[in-house]
């Protein structure tokens, strides 16, 4: 199974550049959250939750998607852990996504609208802008302190996980994605949609030079998108390359070029690297016609 795997990720690691033909949605910069309300899919149940971070030393808000008998059962569930849930845009990408995915899963959505600069984004030092760099923070509050309450409250399966995230949310993957250690993976697959790279490129280099040189394997899977978007999209399509250079063992990767705007990007792309993580539910058969 494992060299199967293997084999899969090699033809994969030729970097598939999806120019999408599906209508996206264009739209306006994310500046503030949304106060209209979105309906998730029937069968899932919404709930929120509440965690204080002692590494952030804030609350954190949580909007929790359940799926279909998770009350009911001991089974359990894959969980996604997707950034900047307060904005339609996300909830929207989500809502549409779930009932296309051969798997039930869990959805943890969190982040605090006001500080997704200070959270989302890397310490570049005596460069790092006012109000940004508070990324290490917000690792250690996701793997140390919301996994385990996550794990603890919920039916969680807790060697499938996926962290999604847009934007400054998309750097913010990419930096977990490089946090990773060597003993304990807290992630096995990422979702980075239009990450803004150029922000710490230089400091993106530096944590996958490291990661390199602690092992050559990454038994992970990364889907890493953007739209029609210039110097974001160079910097994406930079990164897959240096990605498929490395030649990575039991790591998937899989680079779309949507023909959208920064934020039309996040509907195709959810879609996208979600069914590439669970897979896509077999359409309904028509029933034959009487006769």
């Amino acid at each position: 199974m494992a060299q199967a795997y293997l084999s899969i990720a090699r033809i994969v690691l030729g970097i598939i550049v999806a120019l999408a033909l599906i209508g996206c949605e264009e739209g306006g910069e994310m500046n503030s959250p949304d106060s209209t309300p979105v309906s998730p899919i029937a069968q899932y149940r919404l709930t929120t939750d509440r965690l204080f971070s002692q590494y952030v030393e804030e609350d954190y808000d949580l909007l929790l998607y359940l799926p279909p008998g998770h009350d009911q059962t001991h089974d359990s569930f894959p969980v996604v852990y997707a950034l900047d849930m307060a904005f339609q845009s996300q909830q929207q990408a989500i809502d549409a996504t779930l009932a296309t995915l051969a798997q039930d899963v869990i959805v943890v959505g969190l982040g605090n609208p006001d500080d997704r600069d200070r959270d989302y984004t890397p310490d570049r030092g005596s460069t790092t802008p006012e109000g940004h760099g508070g990324a290490a923070n917000f690792y250690n509050f996701l793997v140390f302190e919301l996994l385990p309450y996550i794990d603890a409250n919920y039916h969680t399966d807790v060697d499938n996980r996926t962290l999604i995230g847009h934007s400054y949310g998309g750097l913010f993957t990419l930096f977990a994605l490089f946090s990773e250690g060597l003993d304990q993976r807290h992630f096995n697959a990422f979702i980075a949609s239009s990450p803004t790279i150029g922000f710490a490129a230089e400091l993106l280099a530096d944590m996958e030079a490291a990661m390199f040189e602690r092992s050559r394997d990454l038994p992970v899977t990364l889907h890493l998108s953007t739209g029609q978007e210039g110097p974001l999209t160079n910097e994406c399509q930079a990164m897959a390359a240096l990605l498929v250079s490395r030649g990575y063992n039991h790591f998937l990767l899989m680079m779309s070029e949507f023909p959208a705007s920064h934020m039309g990007n996040i509907k195709p792309s959810y879609r996208q690297g979600l069914q590439l993580v669970y897979g896509i539910k077999p359409a309904p058969r028509a029933p034959f016609p009487r006769s």
